[in-house]
């Protein structure tokens, strides 16, 4: 009788097979464990963590199969002798094993393949940390939801604001993507809606939200990314990180986002995208703190916002970010006190900008403000919002202010409307933002337009004050008296700040339906208190016969640089006074103003170039 041969467990002891994977389990261990928490202080790639863990346990069956074919003996490797009777088992043990490790090749490869191209199956997509997403357009829309601050210090409020801020920056830099509008995301600061719903209010495919937590230099980020129509988590992650490295990951979330939602990017638009505005972490710290004060929009946070840019800019003289932000915080100023002075600064900062930075999209923003509003060059601010919507085409204030210069031109009235409605997609909760499209169809002659926009505005808002104004206007350009007057006075109540250009309106209409001692007493009460009011106190006066006081209220308008005089020729409100030969001239001296002689038009191309300052405006040195 042949003897009993030994099991197969007595076999892979015998050949040492536990003793190896044991220790190559342990060594893969460790490795995966300092790869982990090393890799991300070296500043390395997340995918470098993710490969190393891949090619352990690739090399696991690849190691079994050594051990059960070789012996490491003093003189190297040499095959493991087979007995007898177990030679042919000892040859189906080795195939198996390295069969089964080209299959896991394999296998990990085509995963990797599939990943990558986007077709992997939803529930295989979600492990994966990237969504099985389709070309479905919705999917390439997003919504980045103001950040959770997680830190003790409550008081650093604006730098988790500001990382939601940089990170939705550097998305509407992607034209593949819609990206939401900080003034819409913003309202949902701390709301307790679902994310379904909020979704389905923005009209986006994707939500990202977030939370930052500060301590001394440290900082974790976290983030996740959200399908809105499923409320499923399409990937999240979670950074610890140093200051320094915050632009990192900003960056890296961006890139992230784009990939996900299957969004094209260009070559160029990736090199904007990874471009570091500063090595400065106290500049960048300055600038978040300056950003957030000027967005509370009083003339003392302007001031401070100002004083805060200046700082960053001590710290980094190249910061092109932080002369951006100046030229801003200098535009909005000139509502409040020296225009001529407030607007000098601004175009030196935004040409400064751009001279250090030519691709800064917020600089030529700054600058065709002051192109338009000021020099009433519009072929110059023209320019400039056509080269700051192919560097920042998410952004809903370009649109707005480029629709609204085509108004002042007379020019492609179809494009002004298609303008003001992407405006309107990319800052749907915004009333100024989506009246802006009914106050397109008004100005170009499309009343019936607007009111078919408005009314469900107002069905959806029955108390906001902008949609009553427009609406209030409307009604008035095609006759409908007291209807306009009923709704400017429903605007005028609903306005707690009590607008001079909703009571002018107001006035206007109430002369037209012979309302005069009512019109009267509203010019008495706005007098000259309001710059902005110039134009339209003028046309109620004109509305009232006092002629020569409009006039004398124009000529100063057009001293104070007041843009409401652009729409002389073709704003109705303007009739009575069309036909005293002073009106004409006055529409003239407009057009001068704008011409190159008078350093507008063609001569304003060296100025928006960004090759130097304005005559007679020195860029703002950094003080101190």
């Amino acid at each position: 009788m042949p003897p009993e041969r030994p099991g197969l467990l007595a076999e892979l002891r015998r050949r040492r097979v536990f003793r190896v994977a044991g220790v190559y389990a342990v060594v893969a261990w460790a490795v995966i464990q300092v790869a982990t928490s090393t890799f991300p202080y070296l500043h390395l790639p997340d995918w470098i963590v993710t490969a190393v863990i891949v090619l352990a346990l690739l090399g696991f069956p690849a190691v079994l199969a050594l051990a059960w074919a070789f012996d490491l003996t003093p003189g190297g490797l040499e095959r493991t002798p087979d007995s007898g009777p177990h030679a042919a088992q000892a040859r189906l043990g080795a195939r198996v094993l390295l069969a089964a490790t080209f299959g896991v090749v394999l296998l990990v490869g085509g995963f990797v393949a599939a990943r990558r191209e986007g077709l992997l199956p939803s529930w295989m997509a979600a492990l994966s940390g990237r969504p099985a997403v389709d070309d479905d357009p919705a999917m390439r829309s997003i919504a980045v939801l103001p950040f959770n601050n997680l830190s003790a210090d409550k008081a650093t409020e604006y730098f988790s604001d500001g990382i939601t801020d940089e990170i939705l920056a550097t998305l509407s830099k992607v034209s593949d993507l819609k990206v939401i509008s900080r003034t819409s995301v913003m309202q949902y600061k701390a709301t307790t809606k679902a994310v379904p719903q909020i979704g389905a209010e923005l009209g986006v495919g994707a939500v990202l939200e977030g939370s930052v937590q500060k301590q001394g230099d440290r900082v974790r980020i976290t983030v996740q990314l959200i399908n809105a129509r499923s409320d499923k988590h399409l990937w999240a992650e979670k950074y610890d990180r140093t200051l320094a490295d915050v632009f990192a990951v900003e960056t890296e979330v961006a890139e992230k986002i784009a990939s996900s939602l299957r969004a094209e990017l260009s070559p160029e638009e990736h090199e904007r995208m990874t471009r570091r505005p500063t090595r400065s972490t106290a500049a960048q710290e300055l600038y978040r703190k300056g950003h957030e004060t000027w967005l509370q929009e009083t003339e003392e946070s302007l001031h401070r916002a100002i004083e805060l840019y200046q700082a960053a800019l001590r710290e980094d003289p190249e910061f092109a970010l932080a002369y951006v932000g100046l030229a801003e915080a200098y535009a909005d100023l000139g509502a409040y006190g020296n225009r001529a002075e407030a607007t000098s600064q601004a175009r030196a900062a935004a040409l400064k900008a751009l001279e250090l930075d030519s691709t800064a999209a917020g600089a030529h923003d700054a600058l065709a403000f002051v192109l338009h509003n000021i020099d009433f060059d519009l072929r110059g601010a023209e320019r400039e919002y056509q080269t700051e919507l192919r560097l920042n085409p998410g952004s809903s204030l370009a649109y707005f202010d480029y629709a609204n210069l085509l108004v002042d031109e007379r020019k492609e009235p179809r494009r002004a409307v298609a303008l003001m409605r992407r405006a309107g997609d990319l800052d749907p909760l915004v009333p100024w933002i989506r009246n802006g499209l009914a106050d397109v169809f008004i100005d170009t002659g499309q009343p019936d337009s607007a009111i078919a926009v408005l009314r469900p505005l107002l069905a959806l808002a029955p108390k906001e004050a902008h949609y009553h104004h427009a609406l209030g206007l409307a009604y008035r350009r095609i006759g409908r008296l007291a209807l306009s007057a009923a709704e400017l006075e429903r605007a005028v109540a609903l306005d707690r700040e009590a607008s001079a250009t909703y009571r002018i309106d107001l006035g206007i209409s109430y002369a037209q339906l012979g309302r005069r001692a009512d019109a009267e007493r509203i010019a008495a009460q706005i007098g000259g208190q309001n710059v902005t009011a110039q134009c339209s106190l003028a046309q109620l006066l004109g509305w009232l016969g006092r002629t020569d006081e409009a006039f004398a209220w124009l000529e100063r308008a057009l001293a104070d640089r007041n843009s409401g005089v652009l729409r002389l020729r073709f704003d109705p409100d303007f009739d009575p006074l069309r036909k005293d030969p002073r009106f004409a001239a006055l529409v003239r001296k407009v057009a001068a103003q704008g011409s190159p002689e008078a350093g507008g038009g063609d001569a304003a191309a060296t100025r928006t170039a960004g090759t130097g300052p304005a005559a007679g405006a020195a860029p703002p040195a950094p003080p101190g």
